[in-house]
């Protein structure tokens, strides 16, 4: 993403993992950083977004394919690939175990949680909270 915003949402939804994580007393992100790979000739495409990165310190690195074959031999990039190496402020979530913990977290903090239920409304309220409306109540 190229948008300027997408940094500081990023960075704040970072902040909420770890914030989410000690509260829940585990940990749900698990930051082992990014390799994206394109065509050498498609970098352009990517410029907006490494402009971003750029502006707001943002720590990668554009890889050659040599570069890519020798710190990531399990990857087997095309003659014309390069990689784009995020070693920070990026990782994965496991959705089973950090659903278990944010929705453990959800009702230790008053939410009244359901399964299985369509959701037709999310309304904010004047407090800066939500409230949800399910199908049959």
């Amino acid at each position: 993403y190229g948008e300027a915003d997408y940094v500081a949402l990023m960075r704040r939804a970072l902040m909420l993992w770890r914030e989410a994580e000690q509260e829940a007393g585990e940990t749900l992100l698990h930051e082992c950083g990014a390799l994206t790979t394109c065509r050498h000739d498609q970098l352009d495409r990517l410029q907006p977004v490494l402009d971003q990165w750029t502006t707001n310190a943002v720590n990668f690195e554009v890889l050659t394919r040599a570069e890519c074959q020798r710190q990531f031999p399990q990857f087997n990039l095309k003659p014309d690939e390069i990689g784009i190496l995020q070693r920070h402020e990026c990782g994965v979530v496991f959705a089973t175990p950090a659903t278990v913990a944010l929705w453990r977290l959800a009702e230790s903090n008053g939410a009244a949680c359901r399964g299985n239920v369509r959701v037709v409304h999310i309304n904010p309220t004047v407090d800066g909270g939500v409230e949800v409306s399910a199908e049959n109540g």
